[in-house]
């Protein structure tokens, strides 16, 4: 599978996600006609770019959970550093 093929079905695999519309990772992968396996990869690289993706099996579908709104560390010279934990969205505050 070429680059843009892969990047239009990961898209739609977030989307199906996003949506409710994704059950098992088989329904998914025959909904796209790829194979598991490749779903498998692809919602670890969703997860990678910081998507909070989980499995449900009682509901057997995946879920988008949002990310926790706020992290919060301290850095060597003891200021405590907030961020948002949205990839698109990064806002630092250094108190």
């Amino acid at each position: 599978m070429d680059y843009v093929t892969y990047s239009k079905k990961l898209a739609v695999v977030k989307e199906y996600i996003k949506n409710g519309w994704a059950n098992t990772p088989c329904t998914l992968a025959k909904k796209l006609d790829i194979s598991e396996r490749t779903i498998f990869r692809m919602i670890a690289h969703l997860k990678d770019t910081g998507i909070n993706i989980e499995y449900n099996k009682s509901d057997k579908t995946y879920h988008i959970y949002p990310p926790p709104l706020m992290k919060m560390w301290m850095n060597d010279s003891k200021k405590y550093i907030f961020y948002t934990a949205n990839l698109w969205q990064a806002r630092i505050l250094i108190l």
